[in-house]
């Protein structure tokens, strides 16, 4: 079913409908396994802030934007992967992923949650002038390069993150503020990661997919086929083949829509694993090294003050 959304008000309506809230306050929606709190910054910045747990999708809907409610572009910031459902029906996961996506409002992709797992997902629903008028010109030409594309989260963004999700045990009224204050900062640190990249971003992006879904469904199989092998190296010429795609087909889309080559992604995705690892304490440094394939662990050590600004030793101590 589709719904037309012609207000930030309508748009709190019809999520309350499509999660079955049970009722509507006046910063959020009380579900029957948690809440989505909402906040209008301003005229043309809304956030929606998701604590969905063990998600099921009921009714299935494709939310459409009207001109009335002026939204241009959508910032989804997600853990533990999404899920695509471009016009053609087709579904594209990102499994066990995170970092945030930037799309333009009307790219026609219905955006959901990986189903049975809980969904802490924060969304951005911004105007092209509300951006130029409170971010800036350089915040605004960023956007401008952008149709759909997928940005690593860095370890600012995630120490922010996680004090947001931190809101959702406070007891008091005091949490709504410090929501709606924690958001709109998310949202200015994103906006400044996007501006620090746009010089390797071109309007390439625009034209990439909206031409060709199956092609974002065969790159978004490829990036989750590297995740699942982040101790090998990947094989361009082997993945190429795999899914149908001639090697440049592969590595000039990949790096449109992911922001790196193919190997610089799987050598992130390794490091990244790495400080998952090395933060719940499931493998000591020198195991975690062996298991993603490092060729010793002061190979591993770089590679991650590299990526982190701190060894892992010093990370740890941080981090506890």
């Amino acid at each position: 079913m589709n719904h037309t959304i012609t207000s930030f008000q309508k748009h709190i309506k019809v999520l309350s409908e499509l999660f079955s809230a049970k009722s509507e306050k006046e910063n959020y929606l009380d579900l029957q396994e948690g809440e989505i709190y909402h906040y209008q910054h301003q005229e043309g910045i809304y956030s929606l802030i998701f604590n969905v747990l063990n998600y099921h999708r009921g009714k299935n809907a494709l939310l459409e934007f009207s001109e009335e409610y002026n939204i241009d572009y959508i910032v989804i910031f997600f853990l533990k992967g999404l899920s695509f459902t471009t016009s053609d029906d087709n579904e594209h996961n990102i499994a066990n992923a995170h970092g945030f996506v930037v799309m333009k409002a009307d790219f026609n992709i219905n955006v959901d949650f990986l189903q049975g797992r809980n969904a802490h997902h924060i969304s951005f629903l911004l105007s092209s002038e509300a951006i130029k008028k409170q971010f800036g010109e350089n915040a605004y030409q960023a956007l401008s390069k952008l149709s759909f594309h997928f940005f690593d989260e860095h370890h600012d963004i995630i120490l922010l993150r996680n004090a947001l999700r931190q809101t959702f045990s406070y007891i008091s009224e005091v949490k709504y503020k410090v929501q709606e204050n924690l958001s709109f900062a998310l949202l200015g640190m994103a906006l400044e990661y996007i501006i620090r990249k746009s010089d390797y971003l071109d309007h390439s992006n625009q034209k990439i997919i909206g031409s060709n879904k199956n092609l974002l469904n065969k790159i978004i199989q490829v990036q989750n086929k590297i995740r699942t092998m982040l101790d090998e190296k990947p094989d361009v010429y082997e993945l190429s083949k795999e899914f149908k795609l001639t090697s440049h087909e592969l590595e000039e889309n990949f790096q449109i829509i992911f922001g790196h080559s193919i190997p610089a992604y799987h050598l992130k995705q390794r490091i990244q694993k790495g400080r998952d690892l090395l933060v719940s304490q499931e493998m000591g440094a020198k195991e975690i090294a062996y298991h993603l394939g490092f060729s010793d662990l002061p190979h591993f050590s770089r590679t991650f003050k590299k990526e982190f600004g701190l060894s892992p030793r010093a990370y740890m101590q941080q981090y506890l």
